[in-house]
């Protein structure tokens, strides 16, 4: 947030429930998909309006968003598919981290067990240093909100959004192929951007600096 800060923008970021600041609120496993929708609502709504940059799991609780509210803009960094989870990325998992899969029935929170499957999963070329703090960071996800994209009250409606979007998507992402995300910007008509050499978390890689800087210059051209 330091780079847009720097730039004039005014930045806030939203800690959902067992994140950030927030990694030691009880009773994440109860929350869904529409809690963080509504999370975010609050939050713009006490916030008036602002441009949304989300990522990830993220920007799949934007999208969403998108459908009640108009937000000036919104940047989507590998956001969770349009519609279903890809799945390439089902089989991987199921070979290489069967037990975090198992987890999803029972609706045990999410959890990286090490920092060389935190590597896996979200970086590609960035320092170890960025892998070690990453991991130390990592909190618990709620298996019960990751499953809200595939429930059809929850499916994301396209059409009932209308604000200009960016979304950046990343070579080597080991959740979201560059096939889906594609599919993603297409359906919401957004402007898009691939990043060959990035990991999933591409604004944390080496490289970040290009990331927001194209994010800085879409946003000059397209908020007023």
């Amino acid at each position: 947030m330091d780079y847009f800060c720097e730039r004039g923008f005014a930045c806030r970021a939203l800690d959902l429930p067992g994140h950030g600041e927030r990694a030691d609120e009880p009773g994440v496993w109860k929350k869904s998909m529409m809690d963080y929708v509504d999370e975010l609502a609050a939050a713009a709504q006490e916030l008036g309006n602002p441009v949304v940059i989300a990522h990830s799991m993220g920007g799949f609780v934007a999208m969403k968003y998108l459908e009640c509210a108009r937000p000036p803009a919104v940047v989507l960094m590998a956001p969770m598919p349009f519609r279903n989870f890809p799945r390439l990325t089902f089989l991987k998992m199921a070979v290489q981290y069967p037990a975090m899969l198992a987890k999803f029935p029972t609706l045990r929170p999410i959890t990286v067990n090490s920092e060389r499957m935190y590597r896996r999963l979200f970086l590609f070329n960035a320092p170890g240093s960025v892998s070690r703090e990453g991991f130390e960071k990592a909190s618990g996800e709620s298996s019960l909100a990751l499953m809200g994209g595939g429930i059809p009250t929850v499916w994301l409606r396209p059409k009932l959004t209308g604000c200009p979007a960016l979304l950046l998507a990343s070579g080597h992402d080991y959740f979201f192929p560059e096939r889906a995300q594609r599919r993603t910007a297409r359906v919401y008509r957004a402007d898009f951007k691939i990043y060959p050499d990035m990991g999933h978390n591409l604004m944390v890689e080496e490289g970040w600096e290009e990331v927001a800087g194209d994010i800085f210059e879409w946003l000059k051209a397209r908020v007023r």
